[in-house]
């Protein structure tokens, strides 16, 4: 198979014969409406997924069919093979076809991968030289790009980031391509990914220079009157013809992928424009429903956070005197057996630290015996038992009187002798089980 003429660099549709057609697998000479095949054609505007930057998508049409081409991938190197399924008609080997290529869909996609090279030379001008690339994907909808840092990009240096970049769009500078030596290349700046293999002859696109050269100042935000250093890579990826087709970019999400490697996704043109244009209307809805100007939201919604936090703080403490007045309450029914003092009670408790609080300051209230709560936490049950030190010489053990009672619940459990803590399934044996706290207490002081 011979290889296939890209002419996607410069158009965006042509003409081309059918060299190969494939469905299911096998050669075939023809196909009809409704089957799925796989063509190659002696030329094509259709870039093949390669770089991180997707395939194109589009039409072939054909003196007798179409077909509706979804991806467009390189199986073989140099052979490009278009993905997709016939709409109507036939498609016949040999056939001369129309080829375009959903333009609108591959000028977004050009918006992002130039956005990409923009983004990677901002990052090693604000994170440092060490920021290169690690992975990339570049679609219509969106870019993500991976690089290696060890540490958070903090939004004041993507604010930098933005900056930089969208300055590089304003200020409408060519997006050039050549291809050359590849240690010509190299000698004049542009940069070579990583376990990328690269031959001998080489594309070198250069991006955001005003004179065709790398420039030295990287400090200063506008390039048309300060030359701001510019992008200089090896890609054999489809760009814009100048920056200001980008339109604007926006960092939307940023995040680690692996130890080392950092991931920005971000947005340009028209859907950079509708993320900016849901935020504000975010801020805006915030801002009416605060009823304040959406400039003075925050602070209202500080304001508001404070009071908040003030309401939980003074809600805890009426909580903590309710529940100290009937932990108090619970004092004066300690019952005696043998000699061993011991409460068993139902108690509010909202978590199972809350619980143990109330255990353990009726323990010291009490002095010497047997503490058991009971709460429903979650609509479950769960029981606390505690048991002073001088009773656990004695031999009885908080971790065996919680098993005995959970197993009455549909539950287990156990725990230390002074302390256990163990949750049942079901809610309505809760009062059954604290029932049982006298008869396990003296069946272990009877042991002792």
């Amino acid at each position: 198979m011979p290889p296939t003429e890209f002419t996607g660099y410069e158009h965006f549709a042509g003409a081309a014969r059918v060299l190969a057609l494939v469905a299911g697998g096998d050669s075939i000479s023809a196909a009809s409406a409704g089957q799925a095949v796989q063509l190659v054609l002696d030329r094509t505007p259709f870039y093949a997924e390669s770089g991180g930057q997707v395939g194109d998508s589009g039409a072939l049409i054909g003196p007798n069919g179409r077909v509706r081409v979804s991806d467009t991938q390189r199986p073989i190197p140099g052979v490009i093979v278009h993905y997709g399924t016939v709409e109507d008609g036939t498609i016949a080997l040999h056939d001369t076809v129309e080829v375009r290529v959903d333009a609108e869909r591959r000028r977004s996609i050009m918006r992002n991968h130039t956005a990409t090279h923009l983004l990677h030379r901002a990052l090693r001008d604000v994170l440092g030289g060490h920021a290169a690339q690690a992975g990339s994907l570049v679609a219509p909808e969106r870019l993500r790009f991976d690089f290696t840092h060890n540490r958070q990009v903090t939004p004041e240096q993507q604010r930098e980031i933005e900056r930089r970049i969208n300055a590089w769009v304003r200020a409408d500078t060519p997006v050039e391509w050549e291809v050359t030596d590849y240690q010509r290349a190299i000698d004049r700046g542009a940069m070579a990914l990583f376990g990328e293999k690269y031959g001998d002859r080489v594309r070198m696109v250069t991006v955001g220079c005003l004179d065709g050269e790398i420039l030295e100042d990287s400090t200063i935000p506008d390039p048309r009157s300060s030359g701001l250093m510019c992008s200089r890579e090896l890609c054999g990826g489809t760009h814009v013809a100048r920056t200001g087709e980008i339109g604007f970019f926006r960092i939307v999400a940023e995040s680690s992928v692996a130890g080392g490697v950092r991931r920005i996704e971000a947005l340009t043109g028209a859907g950079a424009e509708q993320w900016a244009d849901a935020q504000a209307a975010t801020l805006r809805d915030l801002a009416a429903r605060l009823g304040v100007p959406p400039a003075q939201a925050l602070d209202k919604l500080d304001a508001l956070l404070n009071d908040l936090r003030q309401q939980g703080h003074d809600l805890d403490k009426l909580r903590a005197q309710s529940a100290r007045g009937a932990l108090e309450g619970l004092l004066g029914q300690v019952q005696r057996h043998d000699g061993v003092p011991f409460v068993a009670a139902r108690v509010e408790a909202p978590d199972p630290a809350r619980l143990r609080e109330q255990g353990d300051w009726l323990r010291d209230k009490i002095g010497s015996g047997v503490v058991v709560l009971g709460a429903l936490i979650g609509e479950k049950p769960q029981i606390l038992a505690v048991v002073t030190p001088d009773l656990v010489k004695r031999g009885l053990h908080a971790g065996n009187i919680v098993k005995a009672l959970a197993q009455i619940m549909g539950g287990g459990g156990g725990g230390r002798p002074d302390m256990a803590q163990a949750g049942g399934r079901d809610a309505a044996k809760l009062d059954e089980a604290l029932a049982q706290v006298a008869r396990l207490v003296a069946e272990q002081g009877a042991k002792s």
